[in-house]
């Protein structure tokens, strides 16, 4: 129940932020995002391809060190399986910034170079009172106006109790502004 009511808790949040005001120079403070993501190595997850989707605000734009939250859902999706669906809640850090990068080519528009640490919770639909929580470095991940693009990010997952459990690859995760 805890957990459900931290989950209503973040989206209450994702609500409110945009009412406050805050953002960076292009306006856009909150969207929509996109992932695919797999586990391995963990009998706690499907051996699926997972898709998901959520909402997501990230109420203030800084050199370094910008949070972000985010609440949606993940369904294993090939092979489809409702029943495998997770419930998540995630804390982002953009760690830095950088304007001039490597990877410009990558991009026709204006972008940065924003690599993004998370913590996350991940609740199966199917036990609610057990959740799993994963670490995520997202090396690759671009920055532009209207959003942010992520490719091949690892992540590490633990158990309730924080005991290794699991770790998977998340191939994309594209965010865009609506808000």
């Amino acid at each position: 129940m805890r957990v459900i009511k931290a989950i209503i808790f973040i989206i209450i949040l994702a609500a409110v932020f945009p009412a406050v005001g805050f953002s960076d120079a292009s306006g856009w403070i909150s969207g929509f995002s996109v992932s695919s993501e797999g586990f391995s190595g963990s009998e706690n997850f499907n051996d699926s391809e997972y898709v998901g989707v959520s909402l997501y605000v990230e109420p203030w734009c800084f050199p370094f060190l910008t949070p972000s939250l985010s609440a949606g859902v993940m369904i294993a999706a090939a092979p489809l399986d409702f029943s495998a669906s997770l419930l998540t809640a995630e804390l982002g850090l953009e760690l830095f910034s950088i304007e001039e990068h490597p990877f410009q080519w990558a991009v026709d528009m204006d972008s940065h170079y924003s690599p993004l640490l998370s913590a996350r919770l991940l609740v199966p639909v199917a036990a609610l009172d057990a959740p799993y929580w994963s670490l995520c470095l997202s090396p690759f991940r671009l920055k532009t106006g209207s959003g942010r693009y992520s490719l091949m990010s690892a992540f590490i997952v633990g158990d309730s109790s924080l005991a290794y459990s699991g770790w998977g690859i998340k191939l994309f995760d594209i965010r865009l502004f609506i808000f």
